[in-house]
């Protein structure tokens, strides 16, 4: 089976696409926004310059906690929790990650790579990790499985984050039949064109989903309002 591919012919038209792919936490669709339609649905750990031979990654991940409960002493205790911790302070791991909320994985498509296509991809996981029951170890790893995390950060929390396992690192999803929907695969791809990202990223801020809710910190607040100050600054170039 194929994964399904569509492309976005008008800006305002996400919403005919998101009805049909509709989320219904903990199951339903998950949705993933990548700024390049081009790149693979694979983790940072899979990627160079992170990839190691063997796929073997997680002593990088002990050495971050290692050294992160100075940062943080209140890391949670559960591996799981801190490895999904660590995924969104940017440490290359096997975590890819999801949202329940379509909207926040069109903010992603869209907020970088303005000249080039973007794409969203929604995803159907057949099985999910119990993290009280299994220990984070490579050998027990399940390619594809999802991960569904407790509300262990701001970030995670609004951003509706959610992750798929990829055992090795560097596996791609693999594409079969959908328990959702009948005769349809569990994987498909809408291809955001280049030319209506920056149109797209103002109708997100009007919902309200924008860097400042999804990045809950100073720094979110701060590319926030740069972004604001780009676009004030491009109508003034423009009507001058």
């Amino acid at each position: 089976m194929e994964m399904k591919s569509y492309t976005l012919t008008e800006a305002h038209k996400f919403h005919d696409f998101f009805r049909a792919y509709a989320p219904n936490p903990p199951t339903g669709w998950w949705f993933r926004g990548q700024a390049d339609s081009n790149w693979t649905l694979a983790p940072k750990a899979g990627r160079p310059p992170y990839r190691l031979p063997g796929g073997r990654h997680l002593g990088r991940f002990r050495a971050w906690t290692r050294s992160a409960v100075a940062y943080d002493p209140n890391l949670p205790s559960n591996d799981w929790e801190r490895l999904a911790i660590a995924q969104h302070y940017g440490l290359a791991t096997c975590l890819l990650d999801w949202t329940y909320n379509p909207l926040v994985a069109l903010y992603f498509c869209c907020c970088e790579s303005p000249d080039v296509d973007g794409a969203v991809y929604c995803y159907d996981p057949d099985s999910f990790v119990e993290v009280k029951v299994l220990p984070l170890n490579e050998e027990l790893l399940i390619n594809g499985c999802g991960f569904i995390p407790r509300a262990i950060s701001q970030r995670i929390l609004n951003q509706r984050s959610i992750f798929t396992i990829h055992a090795p690192p560097a596996a791609e999803l693999e594409v079969k039949a959908s328990a959702i929907w009948q005769g349809h695969p569990n994987l498909a791809k809408l291809v955001v064109p280049a030319a209506f990202k920056q149109e797209i990223l103002n109708t997100l801020d009007i919902y309200g989903i924008n860097g400042v809710c999804l990045f809950p910190d100073l720094q979110g607040l701060s590319n926030h309002i740069n972004w604001q100050t780009a676009g004030i600054a491009k109508v003034a170039k423009d009507t001058a």
